[in-house]
C-alpha cells in the first residue's frame, strides 16, 4: 500500500475541488497575521483541519511545497525549450515571465 504524501502537483491542481481548496488555503495564508496555526488557517479557508493536513503537512511547509512545485514546473518548461535547437533567449525570458506571473503571490515571498 502506498502512503499518501501531501504536496502540490499538476495532477492535483487539475482537480477542481483540490484547486479550490488550495486557493482558499493560500488566501488564508497570505491574508493573515505574522503567526497563524493550522486550525486558524483551516477556519479562514472554510475547510476542516484534516483537509488542511491533506494538502500540507504543516503551515511552514506551504511555501516549501509551492517552491518545489514551481521549480519542478519551470524546470520542465526550460527542458522542453532546450530540446529545440532554435530556442532564443527571448523565448526563455517569455516562459520565465509567464511562470512568475502565474505564481506571483509566491514569488513575492520567495
Amino acid at each position: 500500500m502506498r502512503r499518501y504524501r501531501p504536496g502540490i502537483t499538476d495532477r492535483r491542481l487539475g482537480n477542481r475541488r483540490f484547486y479550490k481548496t488550495e486557493e482558499a488555503i493560500l488566501t488564508a495564508f497570505f491574508g493573515g497575521d505574522n503567526y497563524v496555526s493550522a486550525g486558524q488557517m483551516a477556519e479562514r479557508a472554510g475547510v476542516a483541519r484534516s483537509t488542511f493536513y491533506h494538502h500540507h503537512r504543516t503551515v511552514g511547509k506551504i511555501i516549501v511545497d509551492y517552491r518545489r512545485y514551481i521549480l519542478e514546473k519551470y524546470g520542465r518548461v526550460v527542458k522542453s525549450l532546450l530540446k529545440n535547437r532554435r530556442v532564443t533567449m527571448r523565448m526563455l525570458y517569455a516562459q520565465t515571465l509567464a511562470v512568475i506571473v502565474q505564481h506571483k503571490r509566491l514569488f513575492k515571498i520567495l
